[in-house]
């Protein structure tokens, strides 16, 4: 089998006194911690999306596993798949947000809040947040827009990379 396994962390521990959620919202950044985080969400390329994560054959590299993907997914827990949300989900159960299963941007209950798009370059990032936003607002059961503190995760630019070398001017790093 050509595929590396997901080794997990099996059995992680960490004082829970230290990881409880702050008794009333934070106002400040500096004060939030992983508990009080409500929704992960992501950006991004096809790395985002997790293309091939999960491939067991080389068609199967077209597949997003988005449920894989290490900012987004929440594939099964942190025991066999190591993800932010998976860690943030020891502290917070009902966190939301997270990306399941295998399948495309615009599937709802697989992508949830993981706009990414394979193929995507950085100058789409302003269109996925555009999306990002109207899902946040039209999903007023899992998100309260003004009071929820979310965590954003912005991972693009491979293809951006890989474009420089035909086009120097439109991909040029500012």
């Amino acid at each position: 089998n050509a595929v590396l396994p997901d080794i997990g962390v099996p059995n992680y521990t960490c004082a829970s006194y230290l990881m409880r959620p702050s008794k009333t919202i934070p106002t400040n950044v500096n004060s939030v911690r992983p508990a009080d985080i409500k929704l992960v969400m992501a950006l991004g390329d096809s790395l985002t999306a997790a293309n091939g994560a999960g491939a067991e054959d080389a068609v199967a590299v077209f597949l997003q596993y988005r449920g894989l993907a290490f900012q987004a997914g929440g594939d099964g827990t942190l025991d066999n798949h190591i993800t932010i949300p998976n860690i943030l989900k020891k502290y917070n159960p009902n966190i939301f947000g997270y990306s399941v299963g295998i399948g495309s941007p615009n599937v709802w209950e697989i992508s949830r809040l993981n706009v990414a798009v394979p193929g995507a370059i950085a100058a789409d990032l302003p269109g996925q947040a555009r999306t990002l936003v109207s899902l946040l607002h039209n999903h007023p059961e899992a998100v309260n827009f003004n009071e929820d503190w979310k965590l954003l995760n912005i991972f693009i630019g491979g293809n951006d990379m890989c474009s420089f070398c035909k086009d120097r001017v439109g991909f040029l790093a500012l």
